[in-house]
């Protein structure tokens, strides 16, 4: 398991609705800022990993968002909201979905990701920084992953013959 950590120093981006041209064409908006976001990460991906993460089966993302204080906030509220949790807009979904397309050219395919986990903080300056674990084979929690969504409920026979589920509390 390959682990690489990445701090791209720009305000996160969500991606946007798909855009039409007058003739029904579909384009992204977003290219420059997907250019921009590339140009700093990929630098930060060390050359002798770059095939291992390429081919990996398995991806999971760790992501925090930190997003700039406004301008007006006194120095008193920046240090009381550093570090708590953004709940403004943009939604954390669609920067997980911006983030992952910028990440298509470095890995196999955004369908590999297998477990995904994001933050919207506040913070003196904008940024964001990805953790990746890049594995080859199943992960070893996967497998208790996969028992616990299938926790089957136990069920009785009654006197009459009819089984009936049983009411855990």
């Amino acid at each position: 398991m390959a682990t690489f950590h990445f701090r791209i120093n720009q305000m996160p981006i969500p991606q946007s609705r798909p855009r039409f041209t007058r003739n029904g064409h579909v384009y992204d908006d977003r290219v420059q800022y997907k250019k921009k976001f590339r140009e700093e990460l990929e630098p930060q991906i060390p050359m002798e990993l770059f095939n291992e993460l390429k081919e990996a089966e398995f991806l999971e993302f760790h992501v925090n968002y930190f997003f700039r204080m406004g301008a007006r906030v006194s120095k008193k509220m920046k240090k009381k909201l550093e570090g708590t949790p953004h709940t403004k807009r943009p939604d954390i979904d669609n920067l997980l979905k911006f983030t992952l397309d910028c990440f298509l050219p470095y890995i196999k395919d955004d369908g590999c990701v297998y477990r995904c986990t994001a933050n919207k903080i506040f913070a003196y300056e904008h940024s964001t920084e990805i953790t990746l674990h890049a594995m080859s084979c199943v992960p070893e929690d996967y497998a208790n992953i996969r028992r616990e969504s299938m926790h089957v409920l136990p069920v009785e026979t009654g006197s009459d013959g009819k089984a009936t589920l049983v009411r855990i509390l």
